[in-house]
């Protein structure tokens, strides 16, 4: 017996005609891969970010403002990925 995913689907199949795959289930895998798309970056620059601050605290008040106000901006950013992360997810629990 052949088992299919969406990677080796025979022409003219669809990933719903899998069983086990309904529509519903193929958008919230696709909203799941989105998401860590989205949220992969946060993930590897957070520990910078965190590195960065440690750093400046050490090395003087001048320093430490400047890269305060680096760390607020990044993780303002941060916020904007993570808030389109959370309405992404949203839509697809609202269906």
């Amino acid at each position: 017996m052949t088992c299919y995913d969406s990677d080796n689907l025979p022409p003219g199949m669809v990933p719903s005609d899998i069983p086990g795959n309904s529509r519903r289930e193929i958008e919230i895998e696709r909203a799941m891969e989105r998401v860590d798309e989205m949220v992969e970056p946060i993930t590897t620059l957070m520990p910078f970010v965190a590195g960065r601050l440690s750093a400046a605290v050490e090395s003087g008040p001048e320093d430490a403002a400047r890269t305060i106000r680096s760390a607020v901006d990044a993780l303002e950013g941060f916020q904007v990925i993570l808030d389109d992360a959370l309405n992404k997810l949203g839509q697809v629990l609202d269906e």
